[in-house]
C-alpha cells in the first residue's frame, strides 16, 4: 500500500486516503490527481456503488482536449471503502 494522501473531509476534519500502488499509477493517465480525488471525497455527491463500496462524484473543471475534442468540464467518480479512520481508494473513473 502506498503512503496516504491527506485532504479535508466534508466536516473540515482530516481525511486520510490510501491508494494501492496500482491505483496510484493509474490516477494521472485517467486525467485526475490525488488532490482532485480528495476534493471529490470531501465535496462530491454520493453515488451508487456495489459490493459494499461507496462512491462519490463531482463535476470538475477541465478545459482541455481529449481524443480530439475539447471539454470544459469532466466528471470524476471515486469508488472507495472505509477502513476505520482511513478511506481506501479502490478505483477512479473520469468521464
Amino acid at each position: 500500500m502506498a503512503p496516504p494522501t491527506r485532504g479535508c473531509g466534508a466536516s473540515g476534519s482530516r481525511l486520510v486516503i490510501r491508494f494501492s500502488s496500482h491505483a496510484r499509477t493509474r490516477i494521472g493517465p485517467r486525467g485526475t490527481s490525488e488532490e482532485e480525488i480528495a476534493e471529490v471525497l470531501a465535496k462530491g455527491l454520493p453515488d451508487v456503488a456495489g459490493a459494499g463500496r461507496q462512491a462519490k462524484s463531482l463535476i470538475c473543471p477541465f478545459g482541455r482536449t481529449w481524443s480530439r475534442r475539447t471539454y470544459e468540464q469532466k466528471k470524476v467518480r471515486v469508488i472507495c471503502i472505509h477502513d476505520g479512520e482511513d478511506t481506501v481508494g479502490v478505483t477512479v473513473y473520469v468521464y
